[in-house]
């Protein structure tokens, strides 16, 4: 039986989010998937001390991804986007040189991830909409 696009779309990312969760779990973070914040959510939230990464992870269109982190620097210490890609090209590294933002890597071949550009630390963060954020941490059940 042939998967339709959107499905095969979907799987895939949804592939990329469960590497990405594994990844984060040998760096030692708590991950939580798809985490609402301020009408949106993000892909993955991950949290070692009193730090919180936020990752859009892509599989296509990372302009797309790119636009959604920036919705995230008003929580988000470390804002990276992640895809899997064959290649990453130089547009995708300077763009996010200048944002800030980090990328994650994940070869689509091997699904080995690697952190392919550091984020750098969001002086942006808004702390009365960080506070809700890490209340409604607490209460999500799907830690990874």
């Amino acid at each position: 039986m042939r998967m339709h696009s959107k499905a095969k779309k979907i799987a895939n990312e949804t592939i990329l989010v469960s590497t990405l969760v594994n990844y984060l779990n040998l760096l030692d973070y708590e991950v939580f998937i798809e985490v609402p914040n301020m009408g949106q959510s993000t892909d993955i939230v991950a949290r070692k001390n009193r730090w919180l990464t936020f990752i859009e992870a892509k599989r296509h269109d990372w302009k797309k991804g790119i636009e959604q982190c920036k919705a995230h620097e008003a929580v988000a210490d470390f804002i990276y986007l992640a895809v899997s890609s064959v290649n990453i090209s130089d547009e995708l590294l300077h763009t996010l040189r200048l944002k800030g933002y980090g990328l994650l890597h994940c070869d689509p071949y091997t699904w080995k991830c690697r952190t392919a550009l550091k984020a750098t630390l969001n002086r942006k963060v808004w702390m009365p909409q960080r506070n809700v954020l890490r209340k409604s941490l607490r209460s999500i059940n799907n830690e990874h």
